[in-house]
């Protein structure tokens, strides 16, 4: 996969530092736990069965010396689980050491070659250590010559295939080195242990291992891209997306639970006007009246998303919102009903108040099946609702005038709306435009 586009690669990079010191934390607190389980195992053996560790070295090898070595490499990881730790920014800083943690931000990428190389260094000088008193032959055979390969396995969480690579071929190149040198005079049959091809083979198998862990460590790291790349992509559509609907909405869009394709659904059209609009604005001056718009607005459109509404066109002085469409509520006649009986007394509220001028809307409602999806070009398309329905809706919203109403449903809301509806009154069939006959209409307010 390609790294992330350049919008993301800042957001991936800092995502990235973060999740590696995690992965270093976590590698350090494994290494840190091995060694002080191996260091309290050495206690319990030597105080429970102290003649197996006879029987195995004979007295020929100080191991308590290798278990205090075990413990100061305990110690030392621990320190290096604290310091990132630290750099996590989880824990206060001490101001004792914030130049220190300053150095250890600053050389923290090179510092991980470096401390790879005391690591891996550790087991070789703890066999050629115990070679001096068993013999090469059974320190080359010892535990600690197979921990080189729990390095390399931990090295995968470091999200580095380059450090893999290095960590495998330092482990080789330490491991048969080591082996070339406790053997170069050791006589001691059979020959394949002490024959350098042997310990050649197992330098191969260390250093392939480091190849393999590089792959893994690359997949994890690729993965971790697309992941924060889908996040962030998802965050992106969540901020523009959510400008337009609901953010409860947008998560539930996003996560795949509506489909954007053309579809018949049935909805509830709701359209809103601010009565007297033209003569106010005629009076105020331009910014005035976007500040008056806009508390207006916010509380409205607030109001649609919170009873399961989009608000898909702004109409100048008003808009329009759908109720059904990309998500149904169930209920989505009486969801808009109860819409706007509170958006009606908001603007109460707030011209009581004083917080805005005295205001009339009008609203209308009108229910039925439509056509809803995606609709215009490959450069710009917007999702929208296409049918009678939204005429009908627009024209019984315009009857609030001669009426002297504020809301008003059509006899398809009013039906489907149930008790929320039960309170208005049947207004006498209307004439509207582009209809033949004349249209049931119901005040609300």
């Amino acid at each position: 996969m390609a790294e992330p586009t350049p919008s993301l690669r800042r957001p991936f990079e800092r995502e990235l530092y973060r999740e590696v010191i995690v992965g270093e934390r976590l590698r350090a607190r494994i290494l840190a736990g091995t060694a002080v389980a191996m260091v309290l195992t050495y206690a319990a053996v030597r105080i429970v069965a102290p003649d197996i560790l006879g029987r195995f070295f004979h007295g020929k090898l100080g191991t308590e010396y290798i278990a205090g070595a075990v413990a100061i490499f305990a110690v030392y990881e621990s320190i290096l689980q604290t310091a990132f730790g630290h750099l996590l920014g989880r824990r206060a800083r001490p101001r004792t050491f914030r130049r220190l943690f300053a150095f250890l931000e600053a050389t923290f990428f090179l510092g991980r070659y470096l401390n790879t190389v005391v690591e891996v260094t550790f087991p070789t000088l703890v066999v050629a250590y115990a070679a001096r008193s068993i013999g090469p032959v059974v320190a080359l055979q010892l535990a600690p010559a197979s921990a080189f390969f729990l390095f390399i396995v931990l090295s995968t969480l470091r999200l580095d295939p380059a450090l893999s690579l290095f960590t495998g071929a330092l482990a080789a190149v330490e491991y048969f080195a080591v082996s070339l040198w406790l053997l170069r005079d050791e006589p001691a049959p059979p020959e394949m242990l002490v024959a350098w091809q042997t310990y050649f083979g197992k330098a191969a198998m260390i250093a392939g291992c480091g190849v393999a862990a590089a792959f893994v460590s690359r997949q994890l790291r690729l993965g971790f891209s697309r992941a924060v790349a889908s996040v962030e992509e998802q965050r992106h559509a969540l901020e523009v997306f959510g400008q337009h609907v609901s953010p409860a909405v947008a998560e539930r869009l996003l996560a795949g639970q509506a489909s954007f394709g053309t579809e018949v659904r049935r909805v509830c059209v709701m359209f809103l006007d601010i009565r007297g609009f033209t003569s106010f604005a005629e009076k105020k001056r331009p910014e005035e009246v976007v500040a008056y718009l806009n508390t207006l607005f916010a509380f409205m459109i607030e109001t649609v998303d919170r009873h399961g509404g989009i608000v898909n066109k702004f109409l100048g002085d008003g808009f329009m919102a759908i109720f059904g469409a990309p998500l149904s509520t169930g209920d989505d006649c009486a969801a808009a009903v109860r819409a706007s009986l509170e958006i009606l007394a908001t603007v109460k509220d707030h011209a009581a108040d004083g917080r805005i001028a005295p205001t009339t809307i009008g609203i209308g409602l009108h229910a039925g099946d439509v056509v809803v999806g995606s609709v215009g070009s490959p450069l710009r398309k917007e999702y929208t609702v296409i049918g009678d329905v939204v005429n009908l809706a627009s024209r019984i919203e315009g009857l609030n005038k001669p009426l002297g109403s504020q809301v008003l449903l059509s006899g398809d809301v009013f039906e489907a709306a149930g008790e929320v509806a039960a309170s208005a009154v049947r207004a006498e069939p209307m004439q509207v435009k582009g209809r033949v006959e004349p249209v049931d209409v119901y005040r609300l307010a």
